[in-house]
């Protein structure tokens, strides 16, 4: 818990030494917080156009607790993630960097790639990324999607999606841990002050997810931000707090 509690003391040193510098330059990075029945805290900051310091930490789902890499006698309880991500062009960014999990203590290196180039006309992209270490010890994580913008804004995917690795246990909706092809919807509808994002998934088992995003403008860099979110477990997480941006 050492390693959580020193994150979280750097992430406030730095909420309380950016502003300052911020207020002459644009928005540079954000922090959300939230806590609930699964808190999540989380930021980015740009160091260069090209190059961004990332980093997460919160509880863990009630699905990681029970996956076969934690400690035979004790369950985790927090992980944190800390990488630096590049842009290496307007289509394709790098990431690399750590992840520790409070039970087991232990911490491990992971990366990703992650892309999107457009496919056609305007409106339509190839998505996708491929981590390998970022869910988990020896799990890797992977989607291929078309994006398709049906309106400014409003976006639909479709594409395939799966795990795999050692360090993954299939879930109970697809024991087979086949690759799912998917459907999965971006929508965001905004008035004045109040905002709601809605991205519903469906596979095609019948399986469907959903993550609701509510968003209250304070002002034009901070919102009060409620998100229920029951993506992979079916579990619902309830989360309030803020988001900021720097």
């Amino acid at each position: 818990m050492k390693k959580i509690a020193s994150f979280f003391v750097l992430v406030l040193l730095f909420a309380i030494a950016v502003p300052a510098w911020a207020e002459e330059n644009a928005s540079k990075g954000d922090l959300t917080v939230l806590p609930g029945n699964k808190s999540l805290l989380q930021g980015d900051y740009k160091l260069t156009n090209n190059l961004t310091l990332e980093a997460q930490s919160g509880e863990v789902t009630d699905y990681e607790e029970e996956n076969k890499y934690k400690n035979e006698n004790n369950k985790k309880d927090y992980f944190l993630r800390t990488d630096l991500r590049y842009q290496m062009n307007g289509w394709l960014g790098v990431k690399l960097g750590g992840r520790y999990d409070s039970q087991p203590e232990e911490t491990i290196p992971y990366g990703g790639i992650d892309f999107a180039t457009p496919f056609g006309s305007n409106n339509l992209k190839f998505t996708g990324f491929y981590n390998y270490n970022y869910e988990g010890k020896d799990w890797a994580n992977y989607e291929f999607a078309w994006r398709i913008e049906m309106y400014k804004g409003q976006y639909i995917y479709a594409g395939v999606s799966g795990d795999a690795g050692t360090g993954f246990i299939p879930y109970t909706y697809n024991q087979d841990n086949d690759p799912e092809f998917f459907l999965r919807g971006d929508f965001t509808w905004a008035g004045s002050k109040l905002s709601m994002n809605y991205q519903p998934l469906l596979y095609a088992t019948g399986e469907i997810f959903t993550v609701l995003n509510f968003r209250y403008a304070v002002s034009d860099r901070t919102n009060i931000l409620l998100n229920l979110d029951d993506d992979y477990d079916h579990n619902m997480k309830y989360r309030l707090g803020i988001e900021h941006k720097f």
